[in-house]
């Protein structure tokens, strides 16, 4: 009985759309048919002798599958949904990180994305490019967007305007004011499906906050608070609407620290106060440490000199 009974170890594997990504990435295919994974992951499995360290009777397509989705993340940044809990620390402790380790980190980025060292551009653009994908690479945030409307994936602290207080959690999960931003809770900006681009208003969205609660208004006590529950439930979904009342104008983005409405999708039930959404200052600052950390590596990998390939004689 148990896992010694199982007879399929090597002979099927469910495989979702990340471990057939990785598939094509491994294959050089653009696109591949669920029907021929299969056949792909046995081959893979069959190089094991070769390179894997250790017992390679240990790997099962199991392993196989579940090391193709994790290596395709590595080559996508929209493959790191937004939606599972929020770090602590924001995604690293970027104001930590030396130049050494930035540029060890990023020529094995380049190298293995295939890139050819000694003739990178180092233009703002390209700069900022390497930095989003750096950050990708080592599983941190940075922010896709390059716009100043709020978007999904965005990580926003909530300020009052009036007052300068800023959205807190109660151990039950109640929202309170706290004076510092220092003290703020953090959400991510998400909707119910996987997007990008800006939030709009009247857009139903999600504020996820840490252990994958969600903002939602808790009937009891007549205000917002975190609450556990089944991921993009109805009860969760809220709006922003604009404090000046206009028409509703179709894609019409929310901008970032823009005074708006928070208020309960479909009801009349809000903060009653007009707030801000906004990047926390923290957050910012490891972005642009990064970028300042990105250019000097970028300048030292372009000394690198590549040897010139030697003619075969006959």
């Amino acid at each position: 009985g148990g896992r010694n009974s199982v007879m399929d170890h090597s002979s099927f594997c469910p495989v979702g759309p990340g471990s057939i990504r990785g598939l094509e990435l491994v294959f050089g295919r653009e696109s591949i048919h669920p029907s021929e994974t299969l056949a792909m992951m046995q081959a893979l499995q069959s190089f094991a002798m070769d390179y894997f360290e250790g017992d390679p009777k240990e790997l099962e397509l199991h392993d196989i599958q579940f090391q193709l989705c994790e290596f395709q993340k590595k080559f996508f940044a929209c493959a790191h949904r937004p939606y599972s809990a929020i770090n602590d620390d924001l995604g690293g402790p970027m104001l930590h990180w030396t130049p050494d380790f930035i540029l060890k980190r990023l020529r094995e980025m380049l190298v293995f994305k295939n890139y050819r060292l000694g003739g990178l551009k180092e233009d703002p653009a390209t700069l900022l490019r390497r930095a989003k994908e750096l950050c990708t690479w080592l599983g941190v945030s940075f922010r896709q967007s390059d716009s100043n409307a709020l978007s999904h994936g965005d990580l926003v602290i909530i300020e009052e305007v009036g007052s300068g207080m800023f959205f807190s959690l109660k151990d039950n999960g109640a929202v309170m004011l706290v004076p510092k931003e220092a003290m703020a809770a953090k959400f991510l900006v998400t909707t119910d499906e996987v997007q990008v681009g800006a939030i709009h208003f009247w857009e139903a969205i999600h504020l996820e906050t840490k252990r994958c609660k969600q903002l939602a208004w808790w009937e009891r006590n007549t205000c917002f608070a975190a609450r556990a529950g089944k991921r993009f439930d109805e009860k969760h979904r809220l709006t922003l609407e604009p404090v000046e009342e206009r028409v509703a104008a179709q894609a019409e983005a929310v901008l970032l620290g823009e005074a708006v409405k928070l208020r309960v999708f479909g009801h009349d039930r809000s903060h009653g106060k007009a707030v801000c959404l906004r990047r926390p200052k923290e957050l910012v600052a490891r972005e642009q440490h990064m970028l300042e950390l990105i250019q000097p590596a970028m300048a030292e990998l372009n000394t690198v000199k590549h040897p010139q390939k030697k003619r075969r004689t006959e």
